[in-house]
Protein backbone atom coordinates (compact mmCIF):
# COMPACT_ATOMS: atom_id res chain seq x y z
CA UNK A 1 0.00 0.00 0.00
CA UNK A 2 1.29 3.43 -0.92
CA UNK A 3 2.07 5.82 1.90
CA UNK A 4 0.25 9.15 2.10
CA UNK A 5 3.22 10.57 4.02
CA UNK A 6 5.75 12.41 1.91
CA UNK A 7 9.31 11.68 2.94
CA UNK A 8 11.84 13.70 0.98
CA UNK A 9 14.96 11.75 0.11
CA UNK A 10 16.43 14.19 -2.43
CA UNK A 11 14.44 17.42 -1.95
CA UNK A 12 15.81 17.86 1.58
CA UNK A 13 19.41 17.15 0.55
CA UNK A 14 19.73 19.20 -2.65
CA UNK A 15 18.36 22.57 -3.72
CA UNK A 16 17.42 22.06 -7.39
CA UNK A 17 16.14 24.85 -9.65
CA UNK A 18 15.43 25.05 -13.41
CA UNK A 19 15.83 28.08 -15.67
CA UNK A 20 14.88 28.72 -19.29
CA UNK A 21 17.71 30.38 -21.19
CA UNK A 22 16.47 32.38 -24.20
CA UNK A 23 18.28 35.71 -24.08
CA UNK A 24 17.74 36.59 -27.75
CA UNK A 25 21.33 37.82 -27.88
CA UNK A 26 24.91 36.65 -28.08
CA UNK A 27 26.14 38.50 -25.00
CA UNK A 28 27.29 36.70 -21.85
CA UNK A 29 24.30 36.32 -19.53
CA UNK A 30 24.22 35.45 -15.83
CA UNK A 31 21.40 32.97 -15.26
CA UNK A 32 20.74 33.55 -11.54
CA UNK A 33 23.01 34.35 -8.62
CA UNK A 34 22.65 31.91 -5.71
CA UNK A 35 24.21 31.83 -2.26
CA UNK A 36 26.60 28.93 -1.54
CA UNK A 37 27.04 29.90 2.12
CA UNK A 38 25.17 26.82 3.39
CA UNK A 39 26.30 24.35 0.70
CA UNK A 40 29.51 22.54 -0.21
CA UNK A 41 28.90 22.11 -3.95
CA UNK A 42 27.25 23.71 -6.97
CA UNK A 43 26.41 21.86 -10.18
CA UNK A 44 24.89 23.25 -13.36
CA UNK A 45 23.47 21.36 -16.29
CA UNK A 46 22.78 22.88 -19.70
CA UNK A 47 20.32 21.38 -22.23
CA UNK A 48 20.33 22.68 -25.81
CA UNK A 49 16.72 23.24 -26.90
CA UNK A 50 17.31 24.92 -30.27
CA UNK A 51 20.24 26.06 -32.39
CA UNK A 52 23.52 24.44 -33.31
CA UNK A 53 26.12 27.13 -32.65
CA UNK A 54 28.74 27.14 -29.92
CA UNK A 55 27.62 27.96 -26.39
CA UNK A 56 30.15 29.07 -23.78
CA UNK A 57 29.26 28.19 -20.20
CA UNK A 58 31.11 29.26 -17.07
CA UNK A 59 30.58 29.23 -13.34
CA UNK A 60 31.28 32.69 -11.93
CA UNK A 61 31.57 33.72 -8.30
CA UNK A 62 31.07 37.16 -6.77
CA UNK A 63 30.97 38.79 -3.34
CA UNK A 64 27.70 40.59 -4.16
CA UNK A 65 24.34 38.78 -4.26
CA UNK A 66 23.39 40.49 -7.54
CA UNK A 67 26.78 39.97 -9.19
CA UNK A 68 27.62 43.68 -9.12
CA UNK A 69 31.05 43.11 -7.59
CA UNK A 70 34.13 41.63 -9.23
CA UNK A 71 33.38 38.39 -11.12
CA UNK A 72 35.77 35.51 -10.61
CA UNK A 73 35.68 32.71 -13.19
CA UNK A 74 35.78 29.49 -11.20
CA UNK A 75 35.43 26.98 -14.04
CA UNK A 76 34.60 26.85 -17.75
CA UNK A 77 32.71 24.01 -19.42
CA UNK A 78 34.91 22.17 -21.92
CA UNK A 79 32.05 20.19 -23.49
CA UNK A 80 30.03 22.06 -26.11
CA UNK A 81 26.36 21.06 -26.25
CA UNK A 82 26.04 22.35 -29.83
CA UNK A 83 23.21 20.19 -31.16
CA UNK A 84 19.56 20.00 -30.13
CA UNK A 85 19.11 17.68 -27.13
CA UNK A 86 22.83 17.77 -26.23
CA UNK A 87 23.46 18.43 -22.57
CA UNK A 88 26.48 18.80 -20.33
CA UNK A 89 27.26 19.37 -16.66
CA UNK A 90 29.78 21.48 -14.77
CA UNK A 91 30.35 21.52 -11.03
CA UNK A 92 32.46 23.22 -8.41
CA UNK A 93 33.01 22.86 -4.69
CA UNK A 94 32.94 25.68 -2.18
CA UNK A 95 36.65 25.06 -1.69
CA UNK A 96 37.31 25.62 -5.43
CA UNK A 97 35.30 28.86 -5.31
CA UNK A 98 37.34 30.12 -2.37
CA UNK A 99 40.63 29.11 -3.98
CA UNK A 100 39.85 30.93 -7.24
CA UNK A 101 38.72 33.98 -5.25
CA UNK A 102 41.99 33.95 -3.30
CA UNK A 103 44.01 33.71 -6.53
CA UNK A 104 42.03 36.65 -7.96
CA UNK A 105 42.52 38.70 -4.80
CA UNK A 106 38.79 38.95 -4.06
CA UNK A 107 37.51 38.36 -0.52
CA UNK A 108 34.19 37.18 0.91
CA UNK A 109 32.96 35.41 -2.21
CA UNK A 110 29.96 33.16 -1.71
CA UNK A 111 27.55 33.83 -4.60
CA UNK A 112 27.72 31.81 -7.83
CA UNK A 113 25.99 31.79 -11.19
CA UNK A 114 26.03 30.00 -14.51
CA UNK A 115 27.17 32.46 -17.17
CA UNK A 116 26.14 31.48 -20.70
CA UNK A 117 26.92 32.94 -24.10
CA UNK A 118 25.02 31.72 -27.16
CA UNK A 119 26.65 31.65 -30.58
CA UNK A 120 23.53 33.07 -32.25
CA UNK A 121 20.63 35.12 -30.91
CA UNK A 122 18.09 32.39 -31.70
CA UNK A 123 19.78 29.66 -29.63
CA UNK A 124 17.81 28.43 -26.62
CA UNK A 125 18.56 26.23 -23.68
CA UNK A 126 17.53 25.16 -20.22
CA UNK A 127 19.76 25.35 -17.18
CA UNK A 128 19.47 23.33 -13.98
CA UNK A 129 21.14 24.37 -10.73
CA UNK A 130 21.91 21.90 -7.97
CA UNK A 131 23.24 23.24 -4.69
CA UNK A 132 24.50 20.14 -2.91
CA UNK A 133 25.72 18.88 0.41
CA UNK A 134 23.83 21.39 2.56
CA UNK A 135 25.19 22.08 6.02
CA UNK A 136 21.68 21.43 7.39
CA UNK A 137 19.06 19.25 5.75
CA UNK A 138 15.41 20.25 5.84
CA UNK A 139 12.32 19.69 3.71
CA UNK A 140 11.72 21.67 0.54
CA UNK A 141 15.26 22.76 -0.28
CA UNK A 142 13.95 21.82 -3.71
CA UNK A 143 10.62 23.59 -4.09
CA UNK A 144 8.11 23.92 -6.91
CA UNK A 145 7.71 27.19 -8.82
CA UNK A 146 4.16 27.40 -10.14
CA UNK A 147 2.74 30.66 -11.47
Amino acid sequence: MASSTSVQKIGSREAITLYKFTPGATTATDIAWVDMRNYDSFLIGYLRISGTDTTTIKILANAESDGSGTDVTVKTMTADPDAVDDYAFLEVTAQEVQEQARLAGVADIRYVTANCTNGTAGDEGAVVYVLGRPHRKYENLTADSIA
